[in-house]
């Protein structure tokens, strides 16, 4: 609940309820199902391939920076339920590429 006589920024209390309702949001498998397919999808644990343009690079990076910070703001609401997110995501990536032959 916010105190109107708290001395913290509008800012802060606001990132702070956020963080909390994304607790919530955490504690049921719709919510981890969602927030996995986001950080799957902002690309959250890849690189860019070594032998990129120096262009398409800078903007692959630009791109995963929206997965790092989703998963930052995760990390704050719980950070044993994102590690096990990521832990999935990774073990997903494994499983897919050695059903593909390790391509």
């Amino acid at each position: 609940m916010i105190n109107p006589y708290d001395n913290k920024s509008s800012e802060l209390l606001e990132h702070e309820t956020m963080v909390q309702n994304l607790s919530l949001v955490l504690n049921t498998d719709f919510g981890r199902g969602f927030i996995k397919y986001l950080l799957k999808h902002f690309g959250f644990g890849d690189l860019p391939a070594i032998n990129s343009p120096e262009n398409l690079r800078d903007e692959y990076i630009g791109f995963l920076r929206a997965g790092q910070s989703l998963f930052e703001i995760v990390s704050q609401a719980d950070a044993i339920k994102a590690g096990l997110i990521l832990a999935e995501i990774y073990k997903e990536k494994k499983d897919g590429s050695e059903q593909s032959g390790g391509q």
